[in-house]
């Protein structure tokens, strides 16, 4: 195996644990691959400004990959690496499925706040809101722009997988569709991944995808997983992830995370 030099890490369900906490221990695991030359990435569907919070809880500059790879920032830079917008009349269409079949719909602007056209209990769900601002707007229609970097949509898991299959065909070709949860459908621009842009950000640190570690617990990190040289499911991953990972971890969440970076990282040190 390749001595790894980057680490790239999901956020919820993944690096954190049931209470969206970052334990101690997974901290000073971070800090420990840190100080070992490791480069740490957070790779996340989450908007930026809710990705830097738990990335400035490290004692390090950590680069963060958002929403789902169509945003690349280094933290504490305000001018991306790399962003992604969905195409104009894409979006306009979305916004006449969803207002036709009475979907929650949530979009970002280029100041990274949620914006919907109506606040309501499915909004207050999302970490996002209770970390970045939110624009309620009404009806989507009166705005002249919508410049997105991601839309998602909210609903049960059961109508979440019909609703996939149909717009995947609906869309196909103009979307990159996705789950975080079983409850949340994101979409991207095609070519849009995880996978690809921690691909774009590696290149530029002069790193091979064999000299990556990369662990997650869903659907968005399925590319992502399967990409590096060291893919890492989480014990609570779904099935499709795990199937798709190198190592599935005995331990859930952020204590996987800890084992994976001493199983793969710090294996020399302990």
């Amino acid at each position: 195996m390749h001595k790894i030099k980057l680490a790239a890490f999901d956020i919820d369900d993944t690096l954190l644990n049931k209470e969206n906490e970052l334990p101690e221990l997974t901290l000073l695991a971070l800090q420990k691959a840190h100080k070992s030359g490791v480069i740490i990435t957070l790779v996340s569907g989450r908007a930026y400004p809710s990705a830097y919070k738990i990335a400035q809880k490290l004692s390090f500059n950590v680069p963060i990959i958002c929403y789902n790879g169509a945003v690349i920032k280094e933290a504490d830079i305000s001018t991306p690496i790399f962003i992604s917008y969905l195409e104009q009349n894409t979006v306009r269409q979305m916004v006449d499925y969803c207002h036709k079949y009475g979907l929650y719909l949530q979009m970002y602007d280029e100041q990274d706040n949620i914006v919907v056209e109506k606040i309501n209990e499915k909004t207050l769900a999302d970490p996002d809101y209770y970390n970045t601002g939110c624009r309620e707007v009404g009806d989507f229609n009166k705005l002249q722009e919508i410049k997105t970097p991601k839309m998602m949509i909210f609903d049960t898991p059961d109508n979440i997988l019909s609703l996939q299959k149909k717009l995947q065909q609906l869309f196909y070709g103009r979307l990159y569709f996705t789950k975080s949860k079983n409850h949340l459908l994101e979409m991207m621009a095609p070519g849009v991944n995880k996978a690809v842009s921690l691909a774009r950000f590696a290149e530029g640190r002069h790193c091979s995808a064999e000299e990556i570690m990369a662990c997650g617990d869903n659907a968005n990190d399925i590319e992502m997983v399967k990409w590096a040289g060291v893919g890492v499911a989480v014990a609570n991953a779904t099935p499709e992830l795990k199937a798709a990972a190198d190592y599935v971890c005995e331990y859930e969440r952020s204590e996987g995370v800890v084992e994976a970076i001493e199983k793969f990282i710090l294996i020399n040190e302990i």
